[in-house]
This record gives C-alpha cells, sequence and structure tokens, in this order.
C-alpha cells in the first residue's frame, strides 16, 4: 500500500477523490475561461480516466467488506463531481465511471447491489437509481441519444439489468392485488395454459 494514502481499517483508501479530479481538470477549466476552446463530455472523461492512477484499486474482498458510511461517503463525493463538471460541460455518470471513481471492480459492484447486506444494498441502491436517473433525463433532454441511454438501462453486468414490463406484467399484479393466493395460482394457471394452447395452435 501507498505510505502518502491513509486507509480505513479495512483497507480502503480515505481520499479525497473530488479533489483529485478537480486538480486535473484545472488546465481545461481555465482554458475555457479564457475562451480559448470549449469543453466536450469526452475531454472530461478523458481527463477523468488519466487522473484515475491517483485512486487505488482495491481487491473484490476489501470492496464487498464496504461499510454504509463508506459507500455513502463516496456516493456523495462522486455526486460532487458530477455537479462540478456539469458547470463545465454535460457530463452524464456511468456506472463505469462510478466504479473507477470508487476504486472498486464491476464484480464488487453487481455484488455490493445484489448480495451484500441489507444497509449495503440500501447504499448501493441510492447510488444506482442516482446513476440511472440522470441517464434517464439525459436521454430524455437529447443530451445523449437514446440508444445509449437504453443500452446502459438494459445490459448485464456493465449495465443496470433493467426488463421492461410487458402489459402481462400488469395483468399479474392486478391479480396479486386483487384474488387471494389460492384464486392468484388458479388464475396465474389458466393464464399459461391459454398460452400454451395459443402456442400449439400456431405451430400447427
Amino acid at each position: 500500500m501507498n505510505d502518502t494514502i491513509i486507509y480505513d481499517n479495512n483497507g480502503y483508501p480515505a481520499i479525497d477523490r473530488v479533489e483529485i479530479m478537480r486538480s486535473a481538470m484545472q488546465p481545461l477549466i481555465e482554458a475555457k475561461r479564457v475562451g480559448k476552446k470549449s469543453v466536450k463530455a469526452y475531454h472530461v472523461k478523458c481527463i477523468f480516466y488519466s487522473a484515475i492512477k491517483e485512486i487505488p484499486m482495491v481487491d473484490n474482498n476489501v470492496a464487498l467488506s464496504l461499510t454504509k458510511e463508506q459507500l455513502s461517503t463516496v456516493f456523495q463525493q462522486f455526486v460532487e463531481l458530477v455537479a462540478f463538471c456539469n458547470d463545465y460541460t454535460d457530463f452524464v455518470p456511468t456506472k463505469q465511471i462510478f466504479e473507477a471513481f470508487a476504486g472498486i471492480s464491476p464484480f464488487a459492484y453487481n455484488n455490493l447491489l445484489s448480495h451484500g447486506s441489507q444497509e449495503q444494498i440500501q447504499a448501493m441502491e441510492l447510488i444506482d437509481n442516482f446513476i440511472m436517473d440522470m441517464n434517464i433525463d439525459a436521454g430524455g433532454e437529447g443530451i445523449q441519444k437514446f440508444n445509449a441511454t437504453k443500452f446502459r438501462m438494459q445490459a448485464k453486468q456493465v449495465g443496470h439489468n433493467v426488463t421492461l414490463a410487458s402489459s402481462a406484467d400488469g395483468i399479474i399484479d392486478v391479480l396479486k392485488q386483487q384474488l387471494s393466493p389460492t384464486d392468484y395460482t388458479k388464475q396465474l394457471d389458466e393464464i399459461r395454459n391459454h398460452a400454451l394452447e395459443s402456442t400449439n395452435k400456431d405451430v400447427k
């Protein structure tokens, strides 16, 4: 471990990630201030990934031990960075950017979100929802193309694995609310049988 970095008890670096990124972006910010060039989102991303070497990656054992407080601190720093970047360009955060910012792997992100403790899941859901919300807004406002937003929402592992609801999902939700468990199961079986019969007819 780097002696110049303070680590928490579980081996996670306690560093000011926003300050690292702000320092790296200063030449670009100054260029825009004096009117030399406009700042594009890809400029910010290139600087971000260049500066990321200052943020140590942690192994999965450390990442999976992160507390709610540690995740919340990193999230607040991330929100601050996103707000800072959007003062200069239309910057849309992604899951990959958060992972690099937090110094964790995609495996750790997905595992904490799906299989962590209740407190870890609560913290990760807030992070995941923020990123999804920003992407949906960016797609709706034309900041990024709809297909890019759709991919980030639906892709597994690298995205948020969001499944679009079908009309059948709505019917099932209504059945759950209106019927007893026994009647609900019976009605669901009838729907399945009807679907199978229709499929068999189409095959014939």
